[in-house]
Formats: C-alpha cells, structure tokens, sequence
C-alpha cells in the first residue's frame, strides 16, 4: 500500500467512525427535552446488554476471518470462508435468541433486573441479531482495502437511525421506545443492505470443520473481549440493579 493510499484510507476510516459519533453527540441536547432519566437509563442499559450480546453472538470469527482470508488459496476459498463463517453466525444466533426468548425472562429476573423483559430485553435481543449481519461485511471491506463503501453504510445508518429517533420520541412520543425502535428498524434494513453489497464476494456453504478450526482460533479470544466489556460499562448493569 502507497503511502497516499494509507492516508487516504485512514482519513476515510477515520470519518466513519467520527461522524456517527457526532450525530450521536448532535441528538443529546435534543432528546434530554423528550426523554427522562428512567428514559435514559432503559437506553443505556440495552445499548450495555447489545455490546454484551454482540461479543457472545460473535464468538471473535471475525479476527479469524481477518487473519485467514489472504491465506486461502484462491478467491473461490475467499468466498466460500465469508460464506461458511456468515452461515454458522446466523444459525448460531438464531438459535441463540430461540434460547433467550425462552428463558431469558427468568433469568433477567433471577439477577434482579429492574428492566422489563418485554419490550426492552426482547427488542435488545433482536438488534443485536440483525447487528450480526454487518460484522463480517464490515472486515471484508477491510481486508480488501474498500473503506469507502463501509464508510457510506456506517454513515448512513447513523444518519438514518437518528432521523427515525427523532421522529419516534418527538412525533410519537415514543420516549425509550422510540430510541430502541429506531435501532431496531435500522440494523433490520442494514442487515439485508450489508448482505447485497457482498453477494458477490461469498459462496453460502457450511464447512464443519473448518468451523471447528475457526472456533478454536477465536473462542479463546472471547474472555478477553467479555472482560473488556465488563471493565469499561458494567456500571451501567450496577446502576439498574441498586437504583429504581
């Protein structure tokens, strides 16, 4: 990679992530007028349990998939990785939520959650599976240097969700649920527009073993990852558990 290229990239990158982050920091002073602290709490803590749920649901085969896509043989063994890796996330993961909206309920009440299962936890439940979709997008854009592309998407749905958050709390006076529905709606579409734009990068295919060696590159990745996320916003889920 030139040097031009490097800066390029990066400044591209960089604006991908700053921006949505700045529409976030944009709609702060405008939803305090509509949403009350309960309100913000609800958000904060489904927003925690998505970060929680994304790193259990994932399993780090993304950095497999990083690590691996450059030494598959040819582009026909890309695709097919891509392919097997998204097949074995959406099965795992619908299997997943099966599980949680069986038996989530008792077990958020067994830890002495003060927020309702339904709606807050199930529609928490169902982002974090439509969120799935974009995670492997997203590194195939960056292990074949197209920033651009993940840029515009990223940017869109910030934009997109902040606009449908709007119109939820202010228009419908939809308060938490405004903020939670807006997500929603948004990774549901986002994760058909993910799987579009790399239709021509993947082969849908299901590959045991090769599963099994991603398993056992990434799952030792996973405690590490949940660790991080326990150390940085835990104090939300302390919040909910000593406050009403």
């Amino acid at each position: 990679m030139s040097g031009n290229t490097l800066i390029k990239n990066t400044t591209i990158y960089a604006l991908g992530d700053i921006i949505p982050r700045l529409i976030g920091f944009i709609s702060l002073p405008i939803l305090t007028r509509y949403l009350s602290p309960s309100d913000y709490g609800i958000v904060n803590y489904v927003n925690t349990l998505n970060t929680f749920l994304l790193a259990l649901g994932f399993l780090c085969v993304n950095t497999y998939f990083l690590v691996f896509y450059y030494r598959s043989k040819n582009t026909e063994e890309q695709k097919k990785l891509l392919g097997n890796l998204s097949s074995f996330i959406i099965l795992f993961n619908a299997v997943f939520v099966i599980i949680l909206l069986f038996f989530g309920e008792y077990f958020f009440t067994a830890i002495g959650s003060n927020i309702a299962f339904y709606p807050y936890i199930v529609i928490a439940v169902f982002t974090n599976f439509f969120n799935l979709f974009s995670i492997l997008p997203s590194a195939l854009f960056r292990a074949i240097e197209k920033p651009l592309p993940l840029t515009i998407l990223n940017v869109s749905r910030g934009v997109i969700a902040f606009a449908l958050t709007l119109v939820l709390v202010i228009y419908f006076d939809y308060t938490a649920l405004g903020v939670l529905y807006a997500n929603l709606v948004v990774n549901f579409v986002f994760a058909f527009v993910f799987m579009y734009m790399i239709r021509h990068h993947m082969i849908w295919n299901l590959n045991f073993k090769q599963i099994k060696e991603a398993l056992a590159f990434s799952l030792p990745l996973v405690p590490g990852a949940i660790s991080y996320y326990l150390a940085t916003i835990s104090d939300r889920i302390l919040i909910d558990k000593y406050l009403s």
